[in-house]
């Protein structure tokens, strides 16, 4: 009887370890896909910033051609939804 439960604390203890390894696996798993995420958020918003200017910078060296793009754009989306 006593050999039984010595078994059963046993097994419990290696249960309560590998809980406590995943959890914590799970944790730093977590926290490198939070860097990771932050750092092509970043990247992203870079990137974003970017095309923005550049379209801005053509927006203003050609506004007449610039409406009439979207004029344009605009006709076909209004034709593609009807």
């Amino acid at each position: 009887m006593a050999n039984e439960t010595t078994q059963n604390t046993t097994a419990g203890e290696k249960i309560d370890e590998v809980r406590e390894k995943a959890e914590a696996f799970t944790k730093e798993a977590a926290e490198m896909i939070k860097e990771e995420t932050k750092k092509n958020v970043e990247t992203s918003k870079k990137a974003l910033n970017s095309a923005a200017e550049s379209a801005e910078g053509v927006v203003k060296q050609r506004p007449f051609v610039s409406l009439g793009c979207a004029f344009l754009a605009g006709v076909v989306i209004a034709k593609i939804l009807k």
